[in-house]
């Protein structure tokens, strides 16, 4: 692991907003990170209204994986 971020907000919305700008700003070179998987997953509407459940990657892999192209 080299980072792990939490973020608080007034609700979740606030939450998940302040996370998508720590995630977008946060630079690391050298290896291959989450980054934009983790970006999917918070612009996920069903995320978002916090509609999920234990499988709710499985069954949404292909649209989180989508444009993971950083290095």
């Amino acid at each position: 692991m080299i980072a792990k971020f939490i973020t608080y907000g007034n609700n979740r919305e606030e939450a998940i907003k302040k996370m998508k700008i720590a995630l977008e700003t946060t630079i690391i070179e050298g290896v291959k990170t989450t980054i934009p998987f983790l970006i999917n997953l918070i612009d996920n509407q069903e995320f978002k209204n916090n509609h999920f459940d234990n499988h709710f990657i499985t069954k949404n892999i292909d649209r989180l994986i989508e444009n993971d192209l950083e290095s």
